[in-house]
């Protein structure tokens, strides 16, 4: 028997200029998770997400073109990764329970995760849903004045949302350095400033720019996105107190690739 189900993605895959909202998904494989698990070692291999992607969406409904797994919006990968997981646990007949160290008590312990902890926002419910190009304009308090030979000054850009292949790239670059993997965040997340578009932009461009305005660009870049939210906050099954989840609820290592709750991610979950 085939299972498949559809479902609507909070930004949607663009091709050709136009916007797919939904995707029809099928459960990872046996073969498809242990192919998938060979990428988890000292280091994890970042092409594991892309390679999920691959395995599990059948088809974009209505695009002609075949799906790109690195073209698709990040936050709607994550969604994806959301959704396997939990129609996984459906099928298993079992709660979603995530593997952490209470902050409060200090016992390992398995949080149970229910649906009313987590909020999906979509695209037309964001700031991000109110520019037909999804990308939202921002302004710098301190203009740039190093984009062209002239040293013009430049004080207007926009975002653009980050695709799966944006963070897997970066991830594979600079995995190994904090400090270059925020810089390069930030520019990924610039899809024009002044008179640059996306892909003419440069990390020694952005070197220029005071700290709080890359700051603030962080910050714009993060109110309201769409996407999954899952809580920071669960009350401790041991000692019923609310404690912080740290590390941060991620759905591929948490539940799709060790479905038990525990983590796939080497030393991740600190306990």
């Amino acid at each position: 028997m085939t299972y498949e189900r559809k479902v609507r993605l909070p930004v949607g895959y663009v091709e050709g200029g136009k916007n797919y909202r939904e995707v029809v998904l099928r459960p990872l494989t046996g073969r498809a998770l242990l192919e998938v698990r060979s990428k988890i070692g000292e280091r994890v291999d970042p092409s594991l997400f892309t390679d999920i992607l691959r395995f599990t969406v059948v088809r974009v409904e209505g695009c002609p073109e075949p799906f790109k797994p690195e073209q698709m919006f990040f936050v709607d990968a994550d969604f994806v990764f959301y959704e396997l997981a939990r129609w996984d646990h459906e099928m298993m007949g079992e709660p979603m329970r995530v593997h952490r160290r209470c902050m409060e008590c200090g016992q390992a312990v398995k949080f149970e995760l229910k649906e009313e902890n987590i909020t999906v926002r979509m695209l037309e419910d964001t700031e991000w849903g109110k520019y037909p190009d999804l990308m939202i304009p921002f302004r710098l308090r301190v203009p740039i004045t190093t984009l062209d030979p002239d040293g013009t000054p430049y004080d207007t850009g926009k975002l653009r949302l980050l695709t799966l292949g944006d963070e897997v790239e970066k991830f594979k670059r600079f995995g190994d350095a904090p400090g270059r993997l925020w810089a390069e965040t930030v520019r990924l997340m610039i899809g024009q400033l002044g008179p640059k578009p996306y892909g003419a932009i440069f990390t020694a461009d952005l070197e220029a720019l005071p700290a709080f305005e890359l700051r603030r660009i962080e910050a714009i870049y993060a109110q309201n996105l769409p996407g999954v939210i899952a809580p920071t906050e669960l009350v401790c099954p041991a000692c019923l107190r609310s404690s912080a989840v740290q590390p941060a609820i991620m759905w591929v290592p948490d539940f799709l690739l060790l479905p038990s709750g525990g983590s796939a991610w080497p030393s991740s979950s600190g306990a």
